[in-house]
């Protein structure tokens, strides 16, 4: 084999070599690139989760001052849930027990997550309690079984919603006040009807504002204790087992309105009587009894 054969040999195999070599540093690299992005993404995902957890927490922590509805019936707002729009929106449910809300909550975060709450507002649209309350409100001189006096027009003061289907309204017309139960539903396509609008007996102050259970029956003693016998539509014979305290009152003769502690009266079996109170899982505290003729 001549010099000139042995040159190109070697040349070859030095060609090789180095395109071996850089082969193999170009796949180490593409693969150490591609073992790095995913490491990276998951960082960036990691620290947007814990921006978007601060937020939440944010918002639990101060739902009461955030809602533009206030607690009713001695309840307190917590969230339920919170779902995200983008990085800078989210929709929250929340609730005090009685009633429940759907708000969006625009907000911004500082590079320190330090939380904004640039806006929060209720999603009506969606709210059936907000369609029944605007309902009332329209229509509450129509409703009212008491009629405006001295050129007086009625107008909403309060609404607080029992459950789904029934709500205590307070109204005036600027010289008499009145408090009211209203029985509603909702038809299919979402029209409200009042399928009842009754006054409760008593005064305002009397009733008091965590009054849950106003009902007119019959009031019958079993054992040692007085339940309340009544009839709702389609539901008749209910019961509701009564508790008195000391600060129960009753109203003997209704057109004086004035009421006397409970325990200074008495009445027989079957008395027929408007009982408001408020209602557990167990019994009917006893906040205003109003008998009837």
């Amino acid at each position: 084999m001549n010099k000139k054969n042995l040159i190109s040999i070697a040349l070859t195999v030095l060609i090789a070599s180095v395109l071996i070599i850089g082969g193999t540093y170009a796949i180490k690299r593409i693969q150490t690139t591609d073992t790095k992005t995913p490491e990276s993404d998951n960082n960036k995902e990691s620290i947007d989760e814990s921006r978007l957890n601060t937020v939440k927490n944010h918002i639990r922590d101060n739902i009461s001052e955030l809602s533009p509805k206030e607690e009713k019936l001695g309840g307190s707002f917590y969230v339920t849930n919170i779902e995200f729009l983008d990085d800078s929106s989210a929709m929250v449910e929340y609730e005090d027990g009685h009633n429940a809300y759907t708000a969006k909550a625009e907000f911004s975060l500082t590079p320190d997550e330090e939380v904004t709450i640039n806006s929060f507002e209720l999603a009506e649209e969606n709210n059936d309690n907000a369609k029944v309350e605007n309902h009332i409100r329209d229509n509450i001189s129509e409703l009212s079984p008491k009629e405006e006096k001295l050129g007086g027009n009625f107008y909403v003061t309060n609404i607080e919603f029992l459950d789904d289907s029934s709500a205590m309204v307070e109204y005036e017309d600027g010289h008499n006040a009145y408090t009211a139960k209203a029985e509603f539903s909702l038809t299919p396509d979402e029209k409200v009807i009042i399928n009842s609008f009754g006054l409760l007996e008593g005064s305002k102050d009397e009733l008091s504002e965590e009054v849950n259970f106003s009902e007119t029956g019959n009031l019958t003693r079993k054992g040692e204790n007085w339940q309340l016998v009544y009839e709702k539509s389609g539901q008749p014979a209910l019961t509701a087992k009564l508790k008195f305290t000391e600060q129960s009152r009753c109203i003997n003769t209704p057109e004086t309105e004035e009421s006397i502690s409970c325990s200074q009266i008495s009445w027989e079996q079957g008395a027929r009587a408007t009982v408001n109170g408020i209602k557990d899982n167990s019994a009917v505290e006893v906040i205003l009894i109003v008998f009837k003729k």
